[in-house]
C-alpha cells in the first residue's frame, strides 16, 4: 500500500478509532489532506473546502467552547464519512501534489536545464 493510501486510510482509521478529537487535531488532519478550514460565521463552527476534489463543495464542523475543544461527536462520523466517499479522489489528488513537489525539489536542486 502506498504511502498516500495510508495517509487517507490512516485518516479514516484515526476518526473510527476515536470518537473524539480536538478541534485543532481535526483541522491539521484536514488540511494534511488538502482541505481549506476556515471559521464560519458563529464561535467554533468551521466551513470544510478542497478546490480540487470533484463533485465536493463544501462541508462544516462544529467545535465546543474553550481552548481547543473537542469536535462534536455528529461532526467526527460526518468527517469519517466524507473522506471515506471521497478516499479514492483524495488519494489521486495527494499523490499529484506529492509528484509535484518532487519535481519543484529536484529543480531547485539541479536547474531545469538537468531535467530528464
Amino acid at each position: 500500500m502506498s504511502q498516500t493510501k495510508r495517509d487517507v486510510r490512516g485518516a479514516i482509521d484515526r476518526l473510527s478509532t476515536r470518537g473524539n478529537i480536538r478541534c485543532n487535531d481535526m483541522i491539521r488532519l484536514l488540511e494534511g489532506l488538502g482541505f481549506a478550514v476556515r471559521d464560519g460565521k458563529k464561535t467554533g463552527h468551521k466551513v470544510i473546502t478542497h478546490p480540487e476534489l470533484v463533485n465536493f463543495t463544501s462541508a462544516s464542523i462544529t467545535c465546543g467552547h474553550g481552548r481547543n475543544p473537542q469536535v462534536k461527536p455528529i461532526y467526527v462520523a460526518r468527517m469519517r464519512q466524507l473522506l471515506a466517499t471521497h478516499a479514492d479522489g483524495l488519494e489521486e489528488l495527494k499523490e499529484d501534489r506529492d509528484d509535484d513537489n518532487g519535481e519543484s525539489l529536484r529543480l531547485q536542486h539541479h536547474g531545469p536545464e538537468d531535467r530528464l
